[in-house]
């Protein structure tokens, strides 16, 4: 089967990047309890890729079934809309039979018809197209997404949590529904319920006999079972935000729990053993009975969403226990489990055979030192890794580069707090605003109080601002923006933003990213891991577990940085300015730099753009005398 002329016969072009892609993708699922690691940047046609791979496998091997997990709805609803057709249409032409594609989403995906018939109740009358619609979705037994995608989006004032199954309910239609959605030879799903099949002994995707796993977004994958070895529920900031949402004796309920867990835990940040796991497991139980109380329906989603992590996390194994916070004393209860990524890493190796793939996967041009982080985060053996490789086109766009330079602002002005400097901040502006004379501009942040005080200094600008709040979606600024361009600013936007023109063309040229999103230090989550580390009888040092800690965040920068400039090349024809923001980045000819990481922000293929970059404050260095 020639991938070209099928490609060709399908009415679709491909590149001979894309078929080198797909072929590494055959070869290494074809290794057998294997794992393959493939980089592809942005212009590869990754997905069509492995589709296209896939269609090989299944010709050789009828039985072959596929699970691609995604950490976006967006990438989901590309390959469901767009990418499932066109690998239809390449089966019809090569003769493979039984192509089917279904989506396996959890429960809170899915459309509660009691929900439905609160919120028609409650609807006006008066709108009785809108009504229709309610009407006929309370009849829908399919995800949400699904109905949206066939009617069209929810009546206004109607929000997804409205009308979907909460966390915490126990419902057999929906379990129906997935498994029905398994019998299909491509089965779409995400992340989370792969990680879920880990913990519990392949209970939601089954036997993995003839099964291909295709996990793409790998680098999100890797990162959420990081975040899975060690949660931390602070029970202090939970009874803040509650507050006002709780009858009183909800409230002192609560209350009794934060002083028992505070109680218990003494001083310790971290603390195990029999009588601890038991108050975990009755404070957990109480939580629950008390977040069931909460009418209003944003908070009642917040708090189950914090609770949902703990729960799927009993089935992770490790220690349970209680700590308070170093300087406030703040009561918490912790789950710690280090192992969670490398058990996660040898379920990979179960299926027949398994790829993960991102544009992100490698952090320099070197496959095996740039996907270092997530052979260590998944604990892959060399035996278990089939193949890895990197593939980034040699032409894809233009790009022209501006940097901070090391004499631009210091970000902060107290770097303990984390509090940004009003230099900085007077800079950062006045670069957005230079660059809103050219056009449209997209502002990439590092947290939403950033993009708060950002847009705040720019109400005079002459052009909308757009600002993503803590908790909207993207897409709601996306559709303001498409409508009436401006100056949209984002902490959330690294992952997924795709702007065009209804033709297709560009929309923004201009690309800013303020800083890089380095966290800040957390000095109680490294107590807490060193103490624990202390009851196995592991001795070692919180500046030790820091620096480790540093390393890995390096890493996680560098990739969300990657993320970050696919936002403004989405087409071999785009251009871009791009303009970093923070001094940090570092300079060309900085060979000395602790930051010199960061340049693999840069793809490759712009490094001849990146040594020519214009600095607007080049940091002061002395030259060598020459006698």
């Amino acid at each position: 089967m020639n991938l070209s002329d099928l490609f060709a016969r399908a009415g679709l072009r491909t590149r001979d990047i894309q078929q080198e892609y797909a072929s590494a993708v055959y070869a290494g699922l074809g290794a057998t309890g294997r794992v393959a690691l493939l980089s592809a940047d942005t212009g590869v046609g990754k997905t069509l890729g492995y589709l296209a791979a896939a269609l090989r496998i299944i010709r050789h091997n009828p039985k072959a079934r596929f699970v691609i997990a995604t950490s976006t709805h967006a990438l989901m609803n590309q390959i469901m809309n767009h990418d499932r057709l066109a690998i239809s249409r390449m089966a019809d032409i090569a003769g493979i039979p039984g192509v089917t594609f279904s989506r396996l989403l959890g429960k809170a995906n899915y459309v509660s018809p009691e929900k439905v018939r609160k919120v028609i109740q409650a609807y006006p009358a008066s709108l009785t197209g809108e009504l229709t619609m309610l009407e006929t979705l309370g009849r829908w037994r399919g995800p949400l997404v699904a109905f949206e995608e066939e009617y069209g989006a929810l009546p206004a004032g109607v929000t997804p949590e409205m009308v979907t199954y909460s966390l915490w309910d126990k419902v057999s239609a929906v379990h129906d529904t997935q498994q029905e959605a398994m019998k299909a030879r491509f089965v779409v799903t995400s992340h989370a319920m792969v990680i879920i099949d880990s913990f519990s002994n392949h209970a939601v995707l089954g036997d993995k006999a003839d099964r291909y796993l295709i996990i793409d977004e790998a680098d999100a994958f890797a990162d959420m079972t990081e975040q899975w070895q060690h949660r931390r529920l602070n029970l202090r900031t939970l009874q803040h935000s509650l507050e006002q949402y709780l009858t009183p004796e909800k409230s002192k309920m609560l209350a009794t729990v934060v002083d028992k867990i505070r109680d218990a835990a003494g001083v310790h940040r971290f603390l195990s053993n029999d009588g601890t796991a038991e108050i975990y497991k009755d404070a957990i139980a109480e939580l629950v009975f008390i977040g069931d109380s909460i009418k209003d329906e944003e908070t009642k989603k917040s708090f189950t969403a914090a609770l949902f992590s703990w729960d799927p996390a009993l089935l992770s194994g490790g220690h349970t226990g209680v700590g308070v916070s170093r300087i406030r004393k703040e009561p918490s209860l912790i789950r710690i489990n280090p192992f969670v990524g490398r058990n996660i890493g040898a379920y990979t190796a179960q299926w027949k055979s398994s790829l993960l793939t991102s544009a992100t996967l490698s952090i320099t041009s070197e496959p095996s030192r740039g996907m270092e982080w997530i052979t260590g985060a998944l604990g892959l053996k060399e035996e278990l890794i089939s193949l890895r490789d990197i593939f980034t086109p040699e032409s894809y766009g233009d790009m022209a580069l501006t940097i901070a330079g090391g004499g631009f602002a210091e970000i902060f002005s107290s770097a303990k707090v984390q509090r940004l400097s009003e230099t900085w901040l007077a800079q950062v502006v006045t670069v957005i605003k230079n660059a809103s004379t050219n056009g449209p501009v997209v502002v990439l942040t590092a947290s939403h109080d950033e993009s708060h005080e950002i847009a705040r200094r720019l109400r005079d600008v002459g052009m909308p601002v757009y600002q993503q709040k803590a908790g909207q979606p993207v897409s709601e600024l996306v559709k303001q923006y498409a409508e009436n361009p401006g100056i949209l600013i984002s902490a959330g936007a690294y992952i997924g933003l795709n702007l065009r023109n209804a033709d297709g063309s560009q929309m923004f040229q201009d690309l800013i990213i303020t800083r890089m999103k380095f966290a800040p230090p957390d000095r109680d989550g490294a107590e807490s891991y060193q103490q624990y580390l202390h009851q196995l009888g592991y001795e070692t040092t919180v500046q030790s577990i820091t620096r480790s800690n540093y390393v890995n965040q390096l890493q996680k920068v560098v990739r969300a940085g990657k993320q970050a400039v696919g936002r403004g090349i989405r087409s071999e024809n785009d251009r871009v300015r791009l303009t970093i923001l923070d001094p940090r980045f570092p300079e060309p000819k900085d060979q000395s730099s602790k930051y010199r990481a960061l340049e693999n922000i840069i793809p490759v293929r712009f490094r001849r753009v990146y040594r020519h970059c214009t600095i607007l404050s080049p940091a002061d260095v002395e030259e060598d005398l020459v006698c």
